[in-house]
């Protein structure tokens, strides 16, 4: 796959409840809830050079996180969507097109 076509970031937690997480190999965008209670980081996963992420929600009031499995394709967008998260998801070119999925959690 090589260098991803997105950025790169690393995360810095603060306050009193700090889930456990790696800080390295994050995409560089998030969303959160309207009440601020959930929390939806993207962190790379370009296992065996293939792109792919995995999507990491956070509950901050009952200090919890949800990881998913593994996600083919890359993350283009997570947003808050009435009450679950929505992300939209490139799979990589095949044959010149792009195919773009939108998916929930």
């Amino acid at each position: 796959m090589g260098t991803p076509p997105y950025n790169l970031c690393e995360l810095e937690f603060k306050g009193e409840w700090i889930p456990d997480l790696p800080t390295e190999d994050w995409q560089d965008i998030k969303a959160q809830s309207t009440d601020e209670r959930f929390l939806a980081l993207v962190g790379w996963n370009t296992s065996g050079n293939v792109p792919g992420f995995h999507v990491v929600k956070i509950d901050t009031k009952n200090k919890t996180y949800h990881k998913t499995k593994r996600i083919f394709g890359i993350c283009k967008k997570i947003y808050w969507n009435k009450d679950k998260f929505s992300w939209v998801k490139q799979y990589p070119p095949n044959n010149n097109h792009k195919r773009i999925l939108i998916c929930h959690i």
